[in-house]
């Protein structure tokens, strides 16, 4: 008898081990899937910060590029009154004043053009727009909007918002770029033509 107690024993004792070997696994695996949840949850967490941190700068810029183009629109008025100034058709006024009034004339419409197109409202995603109450405004529901909100709070929603943002900034910088080279070359000869007006 004692060799079958012997044997039921170690066989015990060898389930008893394996089933607490068992446990043991299970408890690292899930302690591992848990560490790796909040690692995962915390890197997505890092993202959606950093995302949200570039929507801003980059709302940012747009509204700074808006003030520059109307620091620039008053400049083009002001230009534009002064050469509508001296090119009124007064027949005493020399033709070399009126032909560099005109040249700068023609130059000032060049740069209000890419003013103009820098501060025009964006309306569809190709131009960079379609984002924020422009969105908004399409959908014929309040259900609808509520749909578009909650898929708007994903990853990959606030990277395809950033992404138009980003490009309506950089289209407003290139505009603005090309207007102020523009105004480099308008303000001189403004002012020439006031010179000349004034004193020939």
């Amino acid at each position: 008898m004692k060799p079958v107690r012997i044997v039921v024993t170690v066989t015990a004792v060898a389930f008893a081990a394996g089933i607490a070997s068992a446990r043991s696994s299970t408890m690292l695996t899930q302690r591992r899937l848990k560490t790796d949840g909040i690692a995962e949850q915390t890197a997505d967490a890092q993202v959606r910060a950093h995302l949200d941190n570039a929507i801003a700068v980059a709302l940012n810029q747009i509204a700074r590029s808006d003030t520059k183009a109307n620091v620039l629109l008053v400049v083009l008025t002001l230009a534009a009154t002064a050469l509508g100034f001296v090119l009124q058709g007064n027949s005493q006024v020399h033709w070399i004043i009126k032909a560099v009034g005109i040249i700068a004339f023609a130059l000032l419409a060049i740069t209000a053009w890419d003013v103009l197109r820098a501060i025009t409202p964006r309306m569809t995603p190709k131009y960079g727009g379609g984002t924020g109450f422009v969105a908004y405004a399409k959908h014929e529901s309040s259900g609808d909007l509520l749909q578009c909100m909650v898929a708007e709070s994903t990853l990959e929603a606030k990277a395809e918002t950033l992404r138009k943002l980003s490009h309506l900034a950089m289209t407003k910088y290139k505009q603005l770029y090309r207007a102020t080279m523009g105004m480099r070359y308008l303000l001189p000869l403004t002012v020439a033509t006031l010179l000349a007006y004034f004193i020939w």
